[in-house]
């Protein structure tokens, strides 16, 4: 991603932060609607200062990053982690509590901008969620399910086995596109696939049917996540089982 889209508010001290800022900016997408800007500040409702790694605009919603360096191996539950690196051990706090109030309170800052201001006075309320990226780390994190899904690691990006991964993802979701075609009431208003910038999107029919679709993302991510990748066969048994899904 390159100036104008990717736009550094100041630069950090650290050049382990340096580092890993400069990997997103090299791996995310440089077309429309992204948009990113690292290292700033802001100033919340209730007067506090509020320090942001990276926001991000993607087509789905603005992304809060948390940059973590630290290397090693790290587990944990949805208090706390412990890290181990050269065999030394120590705990810090999970930091998604963090990073997720940091998104709401900006979130609720940005929801009083005049630029949010829809038409015939109805407001936009801005979809954001917080990721911690952990930059340093090589091994899967064996942390709680409800804050790995919230943990994204370095990666490979352009490996094929990446790609492949990114295929098994789209295929899942496409799946459950053509699953939902066989109802009378669809719950998806439109569906779209990048494969290049290795993305799909799908968008809600009506708010009602929004949580939905993120249960599928995180189902079609979690497959996508597997070794060895699962057959088409039990893609479709588990997206089949997601909650909301029509009988």
């Amino acid at each position: 991603m390159k100036v104008p889209r990717w736009t550094a508010i100041s630069q950090s001290a650290f050049e382990w932060e340096r580092e890993a800022l400069d990997f997103l900016r090299d791996n995310l997408p440089d077309h429309e609607p992204w948009r990113a800007w690292s290292n700033f500040e802001f100033i919340d409702d209730e007067g506090r200062v509020n320090e942001v790694d990276a926001l991000v605009l993607t087509p789905a919603g603005l992304i809060l990053t948390e940059v973590k360096s630290q290397q090693g191996n790290v587990r944990g539950d949805a208090h706390s982690w412990t890290w181990r690196t050269e065999g030394r051990e120590f705990t810090t706090d999970n930091p998604l509590p963090l990073a997720n109030r940091k998104a709401k309170r900006l979130a609720s800052v940005l929801r009083r901008q005049e630029a949010l201001g829809g038409r015939h006075g109805a407001r936009i309320t801005p979809w954001e969620e917080p990721l911690i990226f952990l930059s340093k780390v090589n091994q899967g994190p064996a942390l709680d399910p409800g804050t790995t899904k919230r943990v994204v690691l370095r990666g490979e990006p352009g490996r094929e086995d990446d790609k492949e991964r990114m295929r098994c993802a789209h295929a899942t979701i496409r799946a459950a596109v053509e699953l939902e075609a066989s109802v009378s009431l669809t719950r998806f208003a439109s569906y779209a696939e990048a494969r290049a910038e290795a993305f799909s999107v799908l968008v809600a029919a009506s708010p009602e049917n929004a949580e939905y679709a993120r249960r599928l993302g995180r189902a079609a991510d979690k497959l996508a996540a597997e070794t060895p990748l699962p057959s088409p066969g039990r893609v479709n048994d588990e997206i089949g089982v997601v909650p909301g899904r029509r009988p």
